[in-house]
C-alpha cells in the first residue's frame, strides 16, 4: 500500500508542476494557504478521512447514491467547527463540489484545466496531510482527467487506484468506459453484480 500511496504522491507533484499559468487558479491556491495556515495537520486524526469515506460509500458506491442526514452533518460540522485537524481538506473538497455544481446549475461546461488543477491539488493535500488518497479523491481524479481529454493519464490513474480499492464500482465503470471493446468483461461483471447501481446504469447499459 506504501508503493501505491508514493506513486500517487510522485505522480501528482509532476502533474501539480504543469498547473501554473492558470489566473483562476493561483487565485484559489492563495485562499486555501491562507486558510490552511491556522489547520492542525495531523495524519493520525482520522475525522476527515472518515468523512469523506461515508461520502463515498454512501453517494459513489450505493445503488442509491443518496447523501444520508447523519454524514451530511457530520460533514457540515468538521468544514464549519473551530480547530477541526486536516479541515484545509475539506475546504478544497467543497471547493470542487461547487464549482462543479455552479456550472451544472447554470448549464455551463466547467473549464477543464482549472477543474482539473482543483482536483489535483486535493488529491495532494489529501495525502499529504491523511497520509492517504480518499476513494472519493481517486474518483474526482478520474472524472477530471476524462473531462479534459487526458485520457491515457485517466486510464493510468484509474488502474493505479484500483490497485488500491480493487472494489470501487466507479472507478471500474470509468475504466470500462474508456476501453469499452477490451473490457467485455468487466463490463459482464458490472452487470451482473451492480445492476442497480446508478452509475453501471448510465455508462454500462
Amino acid at each position: 500500500m506504501k508503493k501505491i500511496i508514493l506513486s500517487f504522491i510522485f505522480l501528482i507533484a509532476a502533474q501539480l508542476f504543469s498547473a501554473q499559468g492558470d489566473t483562476n487558479y493561483e487565485k484559489t491556491l492563495k485562499d486555501f494557504m491562507l486558510f490552511k495556515k491556522n489547520v492542525k495537520i495531523d495524519p493520525k486524526n482520522k475525522s476527515v478521512l472518515n468523512v469523506l469515506n461515508a461520502m463515498y460509500d454512501e453517494t459513489l458506491q450505493s445503488d442509491a447514491g443518496i447523501l444520508s442526514d447523519r454524514t451530511a452533518k457530520e460533514y457540515d460540522r468538521l468544514l464549519n467547527e473551530s480547530n477541526v485537524p486536516n479541515q484545509q481538506v475539506l475546504y478544497l473538497y467543497k471547493k470542487y463540489q461547487t464549482y462543479i455544481a455552479e456550472n451544472s446549475v447554470n448549464g455551463k461546461k466547467p473549464d477543464a484545466e482549472y477543474q482539473l488543477n482543483l482536483v489535483k491539488l486535493l488529491a495532494g493535500e489529501s495525502i499529504y496531510s491523511l497520509d492517504n488518497l480518499p476513494k472519493i479523491v481517486a474518483v474526482f481524479m478520474a472524472e477530471s482527467l476524462i473531462s479534459s481529454g487526458n485520457y491515457e493519464a485517466a486510464k493510468n490513474n484509474i488502474d493505479l487506484s484500483l490497485k488500491r480499492y480493487p472494489d470501487s464500482i466507479p472507478l471500474n465503470v470509468y475504466k470500462y468506459y474508456l476501453n469499452k471493446e477490451n473490457n467485455i468483461k468487466l463490463k459482464e461483471k458490472l452487470l451482473k453484480e451492480h445492476p442497480n447501481h446508478w452509475m453501471v446504469q448510465s455508462f454500462v447499459r
